[in-house]
């Protein structure tokens, strides 16, 4: 075997080792990232949890032996927490701003008053909640950030005209384009 040989041979070796250690790094950082996936998952229901209960003392009350289950298993504590989605949302939204009326509320406390009710809203709470309260036409806004229920009577006058249609075409006549 010749020093050209020699040096290839142990070349390969290196390589060969070089490329275990690679797959044994890489088996470390996939463990490592479900550990940070369970830690952010254990934080957003504890950050849940006291956002949910700051201040009050009935929305979730949990036994002292339950305390320590949340730090554990977080999902399970929550697990009675429905998430809702679509037009039931919306509704639940509704159902808030009605029992605060005549006052507007802050889309973060319409968040905890849906959470102190048991209904958890998917996903990344302020902005789905901020996208119902602009895209649904129950609700109107009273400032930044600030809702509240839109009157029954707001689309239409008293003769049941719409102020959005031409004059003289109702909202039952079929409007043709030309």
């Amino acid at each position: 075997m010749g020093a050209v040989e020699q040096i290839a041979s142990i070349a390969e070796q290196a390589l060969k080792e070089l490329q275990e250690e690679i797959t044994s790094l890489e088996f470390q950082i996939e463990q490592l990232i479900n550990k940070k996936k369970l830690a952010e998952t254990k934080m957003k229901s504890l950050r849940m949890f006291i956002e949910t209960n700051s201040g009050k003392t009935s929305a979730i009350s949990l036994p002292e032996n339950q305390v320590e289950e949340l730090l554990d298993d977080p999902e399970e504590v929550f697990a009675d927490m429905k998430p809702l989605s679509g037009k039931e949302l919306s509704n639940a939204i509704e159902e808030v701003l009605r029992e605060a009326l005549p006052n507007p509320l802050h889309y973060e406390e319409i968040i905890k008053r849906l959470n102190s009710k048991g209904i958890r809203v998917p996903g990344n709470q302020a902005r789905n909640i901020m996208n119902y309260l602009v895209r649904d036409q129950r609700f109107i806004r009273v400032k930044k950030g600030t809702y509240t229920i839109k009157p029954e009577n707001d689309v239409t006058d008293v003769n049941n005209e719409s102020p959005y249609l031409p004059e003289g075409v109702d909202e039952k006549s079929e409007v043709i384009q030309q």
